[in-house]
């Protein structure tokens, strides 16, 4: 038995390539060179506009009193057992942040990881040459100390080195990490801003 049903096959005409001359290919491939370096090198100066590396000061006098508890609460310190806040500096750069808070108001170096400090840390590292900004009125200028630091054992970016300096204690709380966090930016929401060139 024979099957008479007709194949019918539907072919599509290919579509006609378009030639281009030497020169139109030339310089499409100069303008497409030229888009991408617009878009390259535009494109970084646009991000760096809106990710420019900036340091934010933050004074006893600029902390609204509602944040003021957030600050220890960062720190992982007992502001409720007479800790004073000094100041604090956030430095954001294109290789991410440094937060550094001052705090003093007590009287034992001995005790303050066991009475003060809320997190959980190893053993204290002792002689850490420490970096602190005591001046509010010139908060840039740095002095130095050899401090004891605790470290957290949960997030080994932050740190509470203690150290003595002209006759105080102080504690100084240090955090590092990428990308600012929210609770971060709201404590220095109230800070003094200053842009790097």
């Amino acid at each position: 038995m024979e099957d008479n049903t007709n194949e019918t096959e539907e072919t599509t005409p290919e579509p006609e390539r378009t030639q281009y001359t030497r020169q139109q290919t030339v310089t499409y491939t100069l303008i497409s060179i030229a888009l991408f370096c617009v878009l390259y090198f535009g494109g970084k100066q646009i991000l760096n506009v809106f990710n420019r590396p900036y340091t934010v000061y933050l004074t006893p006098d600029a902390v609204k009193s509602e944040t003021l508890p957030r600050t220890f609460d960062m720190a992982g310190l007992a502001g409720d057992k007479g800790l004073s806040f000094e100041n604090a500096k956030l430095v954001k750069d294109e290789s991410g942040y440094a937060v550094t808070m001052l705090f003093s108001g007590f009287e034992d170096e001995e005790e303050f990881g066991e009475s003060f400090i809320e997190f959980e840390y190893g053993d204290p590292f002792p002689d850490v040459r420490t970096e602190f900004y005591p001046y509010p009125e010139n908060p840039a200028k740095a002095e130095y100390a050899f401090a004891v630091q605790y470290v957290d054992i949960d997030a080994p970016d932050r740190s509470v080195s203690v150290f003595e300096y002209e006759g105080k204690l102080y504690a100084e709380y240090t955090q590092y990490g990428g990308a600012v966090p929210a609770d971060v930016k709201a404590v220095f929401s109230g800070g003094e801003k200053i842009y790097q060139e």
